[in-house]
């Protein structure tokens, strides 16, 4: 039979202080000499990945390889070593069996002295280099990502471009510094902002008058930047990127990394990290927004009202009153009295169609200052109760969250016994001690129990998410509304920071819905 052979050379950053060993040239050159000692082997073609990781196979030269494997071109691979085709343990067996022994192509690893031809030896060999060049890319995998977090929390920015208003420092790419430029289009931005402009109409502006947007603004810079959330032909301002700008820390001089990560060290894909794992180091850099500004619109971005100061007749209530039989918004109304001006709300589809469409609901200014006072102080005061007492979290949930901890504590011990039952009969296997049969019989047995250990470990932690979620909630209400006992008037700001909205109905019915309320009452 003639060996056409096809010579496999990868290197990639995870080879680390390897890299001299696993160079392209020193792995041409074990190549060429096994070549040289094996005559039946003769080399048709070269492919050379340089740079390309061996947890996937998207590479490029890889893909021709095994292009020119389904043409007949070659029939036999060669690498220095197993990794160097990869290192993945599913994909790399998957493909070792499947590709390669069923279609009876030859591949041969130098170093590990594997040769598909050989299946005695292969059959213990191939599945234990396999799975060691998967522990070792995993344990690179845990040691870079280490690696990275230990500088994030150092408060050294870790990432390829700077955020819009910033650029790295020539002398430490780590280190942000204000992009002038940038920067007074950020300074704009917030004091739009604060001025009443709505997110989408700032985004019009910028566009109206030509400014790039922080995509275009790199690439004019001669960055290769791409934007992965937005569409290739969105090169213009738009309200989620005005959003991310007004909520972005980094322009107070904080530092809030670790936003994302990946799924597993072997999969590309990310997925978004939780608020409370984010990596936050505070003043690591210049700001160019002031923290009283920057806290300002933090609170009018969660109001999700109408600014203050927008119009001219704009009251405390804006974007909070509505009709509770159509639900459209309460609108304000001023009577001249002889006394001086009183001040109505009246539903703004009987205000603007008539009592054809709605009834008026109107209630005056001072009524419903009164009501609502009242209705904060009752909630502050329950609050107050409750924080004294706290009967729910000290007696009905304590106990059963210990068991359910208990609980937990044995399924990990019981994973933790099965782990080490598959190590155990891994080694009777390479000692020959069981078969393979035996091996997967096994195999399949521990699977079954490990699913349902996991269902278990499953329904626990969501018991106590929603537990613990409760209890923050509780704990919430407890916290914004203890400092309101005694107020003997309200503000724009308490309105803003403790209500959704008020609705009012014909019958002279007030219904507010707090922002903040304990699930255990």
């Amino acid at each position: 039979m003639e060996f056409r052979v096809g010579g496999y050379l990868r290197l990639s950053n995870e080879d680390g202080d390897n890299k001299q060993s696993e160079s392209i040239e020193n792995q041409l050159s074990i190549i060429q000499q096994y070549l040289d000692n094996h005559q039946e082997l003769v080399l048709v073609d070269t492919y050379i990945d340089d740079g390309y990781t061996g947890m996937n196979y998207d590479r490029d030269e890889f893909k021709r390889m095994m292009c020119d494997i389904e043409a007949g071109k070659i029939n036999t691979i060669v690498t220095k070593d197993l990794s160097r085709l990869g290192r993945d343990q599913v994909e790399t067996s998957r493909l070792i069996k499947k590709d390669f022994i069923i279609r009876k192509i030859r591949y041969i690893a130098i170093d590990d002295n594997i040769d598909t031809f050989n299946e005695e030896r292969n059959d213990i060999v191939v599945p234990f280099r396999i799975l060691f060049n998967d522990f070792y890319s995993q344990d690179i995998s845990v040691k870079i990502k280490a690696a990275l977090n230990s500088k994030r929390k150092r408060g050294d920015f870790i990432g390829a471009f700077a955020p819009f208003g910033y650029q790295k420092d020539s002398n430490n790419n780590n280190r942000l510094i204000p992009d002038e430029e940038a920067a007074a289009i950020v300074r704009r931005i917030f004091q739009m902002y604060l001025q009443g402009y709505g997110k989408m109409k700032i985004a019009r502006i910028l566009n109206k008058e030509g400014i790039l947007c922080p995509t275009e603004y790199k690439r004019e810079k001669k960055e290769k930047y791409q934007n992965s959330r937005k569409l290739s032909s969105t090169n213009y301002w738009t309200y989620s990127t005005i959003n991310r700008i007004l909520s972005n820390e980094v322009y107070i001089g904080h530092m809030v990394q670790h936003k994302q990560e990946k799924i597993s060290y072997n999969l590309k894909q990310h997925r978004a990290v939780p608020a409370e794992k984010y990596i936050v180091v505070n003043n690591t850099h210049e700001a160019i927004i002031e923290a009283e500004t920057f806290d300002i619109v933090q609170k009018l971005l969660k109001s999700k009202n109408r600014n203050p100061g927008l119009e001219q007749n704009i009251t405390m209530y804006a974007g909070l009153l509505k009709c509770g039989d159509c639900g459209r918004r309460l609108a304000k109304t001023k009577i001249k009295t002889k006394t001086g001006d009183t001040i109505y709300y009246k539903c703004g589809s009987y205000k603007q169609y008539g009592k054809e469409v709605c009834s008026s609901h109107s209630i005056r200014e001072d009524v419903l200052n009164d009501i609502v006072l009242d209705t904060i102080k009752e909630e502050a005061q329950e609050a107050l109760t409750q924080k004294d007492i706290d009967i729910m979290k000290t007696i009905s949930y304590n106990e059963p969250r210990d068991n359910d901890e208990l609980k937990l504590s044995e399924i990990k011990m019981a994973m933790v016994n099965l782990k080490q039952e598959k190590s155990n009969m891994l080694r009777m296997l390479a000692k020959g001690v069981i078969n393979e049969s035996d091996y997967q019989n096994f195999q399949t047995e521990i699977d079954q129990e490990e699913r349902k250990y996991q269902e278990k470990e499953t329904i626990l932690r969501d018991k106590q998410s929603k537990t613990n979620k409760y209890l923050e909630q509780h704990d919430k209400w407890i916290l914004n509304f203890i400092n309101y006992v005694n107020i003997d008037s309200i503000t724009r700001e308490i309105l803003v920071s403790l209500i959704d909205e008020i609705n009012v109905f014909e019958d002279k019915r007030i219904i507010i819905s707090f922002k903040f309320k304990s699930p255990f009452l």
